[in-house]
């Protein structure tokens, strides 16, 4: 079974102990349910839009869903390693905070490099120096000369299982790096 969200949208603003979002939930290619969560620390709400088709498909998706193990979630923060029952309403948040890294990548990455363990939460930025009084350095206008130098003075400073986790670098840096990885 297929699961996916689409026209993603969040409100930082509005979020105080969870993310406050709104999407459409497509299962199987079908635009089935609307998701969301007011970002007040509650639950994930999420209901079927129109025809009885959809009804079926969600009552379809929250059965899979629960034949699916227990998200284990590892230790951190002081927290000991913990599990929850997968349902639909967690499956949901999952591909919520998956959406949220990825649109949190790509905004990171336009001023620099973004560095990190692949599925870690903890990422290091290495910003483009600016200059007062021109115009803004972002990976996109930097010349492929200055781009091959910055990566690889980046490239020498990663730790053990880190790496560039840019996915707007032209294709002759990238195959450098793996290359050189």
């Amino acid at each position: 079974m297929k699961i996916e969200l689409k026209n993603f949208k969040t409100f930082p603003r509005m979020s105080e102990e969870t993310l406050a979002f709104v999407a459409d939930v497509y299962i199987n290619g079908v635009k089935a349910a609307f998701a969301k969560n007011d970002g007040h620390g509650g639950p994930t709400y999420y209901a079927n839009v129109g025809q009885i088709l959809n009804a079926k498909l969600v009552s379809q998706a929250e059965e899979w869903a629960k034949a699916q193990p227990d998200h284990k979630y590892e230790s951190s923060h002081g927290m000991k390693e913990f599990s929850v029952k997968m349902d639909l309403e967690h499956y949901i948040d999952l591909l919520v905070a998956s959406q949220e890294e990825k649109q949190m990548l790509a905004k990171r990455q336009v001023a620099g490099l973004v560095v990190g363990v692949p599925g870690s939460e903890q990422l290091s930025i290495f910003k483009i120096r600016q200059t007062r009084g021109l115009p803004k350095r972002t990976i996109a206008n930097l010349s492929i000369e200055n781009l091959k130098s910055l990566v690889a003075n980046v490239t020498k400073q990663l730790k053990p299982g880190e790496r560039i986790l840019n996915t707007n670098l032209p294709t002759e840096i990238t195959n450098g790096m793996s290359k050189a990885s």
